[in-house]
């Protein structure tokens, strides 16, 4: 049987709290990637304690961001990350590629949000499975807003 999500998600959010420290460049586009990496732990966690439905269980442990709506904790992650992302030319390439990624990731917890927001609504999912066309695609394979 497989494990749940929310036991996966406190581990590595935990191997993540660890290893954070460990960076110490200075500039502040590093220093974002590591509190958009945070978050982005953080909002795992949430995200997967929200799968639960939240029934009359015991809130110790619980934060209140735990108990807000789903899909409203990640779209705010998402708007703070948007706001906040340094200019790829503040950066090297290569970080600008694992920021591009960074993002990446904060899209599809939106969309993941969006299940289980719904799922938690309506008692199932109901959603396209279909990946995206070409049509869909901008030239460098991201999705078109």
């Amino acid at each position: 049987m497989p494990i749940a999500a929310f036991p996966k998600a406190v581990q590595w959010q935990q191997w993540w709290e660890y290893w954070r420290d460990a960076i110490h460049e200075g500039q502040p586009w590093a220093r974002f990637m590591v509190d958009a990496t945070t978050a982005l732990q953080q909002t795992f966690v949430t995200i997967s304690r929200n799968l639960r439905k939240k029934p009359n269980w015991d809130t110790t442990g619980w934060t209140p961001e735990e108990w807000r709506n789903v899909l409203e904790v990640a779209e705010e992650k998402l708007a703070w990350f948007r706001l906040n992302r340094p200019k790829p030319e503040d950066m090297p390439v290569w970080a600008g590629i694992i920021l591009q990624a960074l993002d990446g990731a904060y899209l599809t917890l939106r969309r993941l949000a969006q299940e289980v927001d719904q799922i938690n609504r309506k008692g199932h999912l109901l959603v396209n499975v279909c990946p995206v066309t070409k049509d869909e695609l901008t030239e460098r394979g991201e999705e078109k807003s």
